[in-house]
């Protein structure tokens, strides 16, 4: 073969929480890419993240929950420039080792802000800690304009609610303020009258809030009950009727 191309995911990078198989396969096919280099023959990896515009998460306007993981994408035009790349027989980087792999779509650490940058699950690794640095040294040229962060302590409220809707309305503050949390986004972006789907919650995340919903308020919510709520408002509903700290 004149080339060899395997679509990979950045996955294989930063891992993907929930789906450590998925990762894993990943992994796979980059060690594979530099094995056959390693033999001459011209093979290259691609770790792609989501493609603006085109793909499921554009489909499902996921561009936000990603961003905050720290995903950004690249364009369609950039995909298929490296396609070509990567198509190249000529291409010196499909035959070594240390090049047959090509990492895309992960934000840069001189393009975020620290506290974002931070925050993302993956940055933490050690692998990455050169570019904490780098986020570091960078961090100057950012102001901060996020709105300021109180701390609530919601299960001493739902604890101390004196009726139904005082449990209500901490557990819908509660959900907001995660929400926001998990997006990226300011609160008052957070309509409480739309669907989870309606801010491209998938089930990965939905897992994610059904955990921290147990964990603060004590209440047992399935995924599929976060996933298929009428609103944000109605599962705040069901939150407090289920917290195990409301004893209104």
């Amino acid at each position: 073969m004149e080339f060899f191309v395997l679509l990979s995911s950045i996955a294989g990078m930063t891992g993907s929480r929930g789906q450590a198989n998925y990762a894993m396969a990943n992994t796979f096919q980059d060690a594979f890419a530099r094995s056959m280099a390693v033999d001459g023959r011209h093979c290259i990896s691609l770790n792609l993240g989501s493609i603006m515009s085109v793909g499921l998460a554009a489909e499902r306007n996921l561009t936000q929950v990603l961003q905050r993981d720290g995903f950004v994408g690249i364009p369609k035009d950039e995909f298929f420039a490296i396609l070509d790349w990567a198509c190249d027989p000529v291409n010196p980087a499909g035959r070594d080792p240390a090049t047959a792999q090509l990492i895309t779509g992960l934000a840069g650490a001189q393009k975020l802000a620290p506290e974002h940058f931070r925050g993302v699950y993956w940055t933490s690794k050690p692998m990455f800690r050169p570019l904490i640095r780098l986020n570091a040294a960078s961090g100057e040229r950012y102001e901060v304009v996020d709105e300021p962060k109180i701390q609530n302590d919601f299960a001493a409220q739902m604890a101390h609610a004196k009726d139904e809707a005082g449990a209500r309305e901490t557990a819908l503050m509660a959900l907001v303020d995660r929400l926001a949390d998990l997006l990226a986004v300011p609160k008052v972006d957070i309509d409480s009258k739309r669907t989870m789907m309606a801010f491209g919650i998938d089930s990965l995340i939905g897992l994610e809030l059904r955990q921290w919903i147990w964990k603060t308020l004590q209440a047992e919510i399935s995924v599929l009950e976060i996933m298929q709520s009428e609103s944000v408002e109605r599962l705040s509903w069901t939150v407090a009727k289920q917290s195990k700290l409301n004893n209104s």
